[in-house]
């Protein structure tokens, strides 16, 4: 059945409209018109042509023109009933919200009052109530928790009965009439997709409501059937919460709900390795890379009990042990999250910070989704896998194909598509190029070279257990390409051959030659005219990882993914190395790669360009504490374990290093002498050769390594 006349003069229409946008002086009349005419009760055709829950919460084929309603599983009060109640109480909208979300109560003189605390949480608790109660209006509590806490008289004075009753008990009127059953759910036309920050075009934020409003109903009578009073809290306290933001989505007059804003309390500096830790992290905790973060001067390079500081220029700056995980880190700090709580790094002066910490003032965003806002099933924050923009404003759940969401209220700013197809399936080699390691991402090389087909496609298949960092190691026969001089010529070829093409059949820029990489420890050998490489296997290694990062910069959102970079969803330039972490600057200009042997800095502005590549081999040296094996290598794990460097072996006392391994005086003399001498850690760096000067020249350089410095 079609919707009767729906033209935007329709009174009718209007009546359902005005569900979302009531007068507070006479809010029930207008719910009780706009239920009315929304389901046909006062005798006329119902406006709405579907019931959202016959069709189990999806979205029906239906006229753009048609309205449909969603039965909620549990009556709910309408949010405008706290702008309206709360101003006929005498309490305000805001301190009405915090009754209905349990943060107050009533008490026996119809005082609203913040809940209580325990005595001894006193010194810690007084503050922050007194400025939550003035921001409120409301009064300090009178008493403390008793001891054990008996909940019941406190739950049966807060909430939605509380209120209501509070309502009836002032002759105000009647609450019943203030509850909402059914939702009405506009015609698209009247909520048509629009573009947000970004500039890519997604569903309106009305729609973006009414979606999830159909998950949480959904949800939320499944905990209804469980039958329990905690089960029935729950389910009426995500009911409000989501109507509340539905309401304000389609313009209602009542204010956006307070969702809570994170802030993290700080414990200081990580505590210092426990007595009962016996068993210390391996060596590979300070010597294998799992993350790295982009700061504002440099890059922040996370293993799993040490942060390493490297500058711009390759300069390692400062390090530091912790344990734990690194919650984020931008700018010029790092959140890292240990057994006893949190703790922040202010990265420039290497100062442990103390007190709280606020992530819009250090980061520039929230870093977690607002609880209220979360997929249903997604509660627990490791799921599904999110990657956060630099600033923390932003997520973004690649393996689901939701887009890039706004943290702060979980507005959906872009579709799923928003670095294109392949991002979402992970696949950055349809065009055949390939999983190569540091010798290059150059296919033409091999059909410039003599080399028969069966040799690149041989290529692929082995290289793909170069991020292993170990054995065998498939890679393209570069260097018999050289030897035979067919990628000299006039140069024009070797152009050709750095890049691809993209989307559209333009040519698409290879940023980093692997070939001009240089590589330590490492042989090559040639078996039925394939050349492989044998890694060594040093004491620095590189974790696999997922190479996805993202930044929104001042024309839309930028993107990393695997090796492909990607702006507007169109690749525009492809990294010829193998990568396994990336990561953003905050402004989008420059963006961190690392790969199992080198770390690359590239810039951004117009273009994305190769700035530099560090070798990583000379990070070693920060844990390499004993090169002579004096020790034992337990003993050598105890000292990285709780003095973190060579550098922190170095400055400690001899009677601290002999308590924690138990070695003989002579032999940690010898040791901490050795620590002594390490000089200030410098990467090597590898400058971006100028590619096109070399090529248009025709010179020998455009095969040269690049100097080291």
């Amino acid at each position: 059945m079609e919707s009767p006349d729906l033209r935007p003069e329709s009174a009718r229409a209007a009546l359902c409209r005005a569900f979302y946008r009531p007068r507070p002086d006479c809010f029930r009349e207008e719910l009780q018109r706009a239920r009315r005419a929304l389901l046909g009760e006062d005798g006329e055709t119902p406006v709405s042509t579907t019931d959202m829950e016959e069709l189990h919460g999806r979205w029906p084929p239906v006229s753009p023109e048609a309205w449909q309603h969603l039965r909620l599983p549990e009556p709910v009060l309408h949010p405008t009933a706290t702008l309206a109640w709360g101003t006929a109480l005498g309490w305000g909208a805001a301190a009405t919200t915090a009754l209905l979300e349990g943060e107050l109560f009533v008490d026996a003189a119809g005082m609203l009052r913040l809940w209580p605390w325990y005595r001894e949480e006193d010194a810690e608790e007084r503050a922050r109530a007194t400025e939550r109660a003035e921001a409120l209006g409301v009064q300090m509590p009178e008493s403390f928790l008793d001891e054990p806490w008996e909940a019941a008289h406190y739950l049966r004075h807060t909430g939605a009965k509380a209120l209501m009753q509070a309502v009836r008990e002032r002759g105000i009127g009647d609450p019943a009439e203030a509850l909402v059953e059914v939702v009405p759910v506009p015609p698209l036309v009247e909520r048509p997709r629009c573009v947000l920050e970004g500039n890519h075009e997604v569903d309106a934020p009305l729609t973006q409501r009414l979606a999830w409003m159909l998950e949480v109903a959904a949800e939320s009578k499944n905990l209804l059937e469980v039958g329990d009073a905690s089960h029935d809290a729950l389910a009426r306290e995500r009911l409000q919460r989501a109507l509340h933001l539905l309401v304000v989505a389609g313009g209602g007059m009542v204010s956006a709900p307070e969702l809570p804003r994170p802030s993290f309390a700080l414990i200081g500096a990580p505590p210092p390795p426990r007595e009962w830790e016996e068993i210390p992290p391996s060596p590979e905790a300070f010597t294998t890379l799992e993350r790295l973060w982009a700061l504002d001067d440099g890059v922040l390079l996370g293993y799993p009990a040490l942060l390493v500081w490297v500058d711009a220029a390759g300069q390692v700056r400062g390090h530091w042990r912790y344990s734990g995980s690194v919650e984020h880190a931008a700018g010029k700090c790092a959140l890292v999250q240990c057994v006893d709580g949190f703790c922040a790094l202010e990265v420039t002066t290497g100062t442990w910070l103390s007190g709280s910490l606020d992530p819009e003032v250090w980061f520039g965003g929230p870093l977690r989704q607002a609880a209220d806002t979360l997929p249903v099933g997604s509660e627990d924050e490791g799921f599904p896998y999110i990657v956060l923009s630099p600033d923390g404003r932003y997520g973004w759940r690649p393996d689901d194909g939701s887009g890039i969401v706004r943290l702060e209220d979980g507005i959906r700013v872009t579709t799923g598509e928003v670095f294109g197809e392949e991002a979402e399936e992970g696949g950055e080699d349809d065009d055949g190029s390939g999983d190569d390691d540091g010798s290059g991402d150059d296919e033409d090389d091999d059909d410039s070279s003599n080399d028969d087909d069966d040799d690149s496609s041989n290529d692929d298949d082995e290289d793909d257990d170069d991020s292993s960092n170990d054995d065998v190691i498939g890679e393209d026969d570069g260097d018999d390409d050289d030897d035979d001089g067919s990628s000299k010529g006039d140069g024009r070829e070797g152009r050709e051959e750095r890049e691809e093409q993209d989307e559209d059949g333009a040519r698409l820029p290879l940023l980093i030659d692997g070939k001009s990489l240089p590589s330590l420890g490492v042989s090559t050998f040639v078996l039925d005219g394939v050349t492989f490489t044998l890694r060594a296997g040093g004491e620095h290694t590189v974790r696999d990882g997922r190479p996805l990062a993202f930044v929104l910069d001042g024309r839309g959102f930028r993107g990393f993914v695997e090796r492909s970079l990607r702006e507007d969803g169109r690749r525009v330039a492809r990294l010829g190395v193998p990568c396994h972490h990336a990561a953003f600057s905050r402004d989008g200009g420059t963006l961190w790669a690392v790969g199992p042997d080198h770390l690359h800095c590239l810039s951004w502005s117009d273009r994305p360009r190769h700035e530099r590549s560090f070798v990583l081999g000379p990070l070693a040296k920060l844990f390499r504490v004993d090169p002579e094996e004096r020790l034992s290598p337990l003993q050598r794990a105890k000292l990285l374990h709780r003095f973190g460097s060579v550098e922190g072996v170095a400055k400690a006392s001899l009677e601290a290093l002999a308590e924690t391994t138990g070695a003989e005086m002579a032999a940690l003399v010898a040791v901490q002498a050795e620590c002594g001498r390490a000089e200030a850690l410098r990467l090597d760096v590898h400058h971006a050769e100028p590619w096109d000067a070399a090529r248009d020249a025709g010179g020998d350089a455009a095969h040269g390594n690049g100097e080291g410095t």
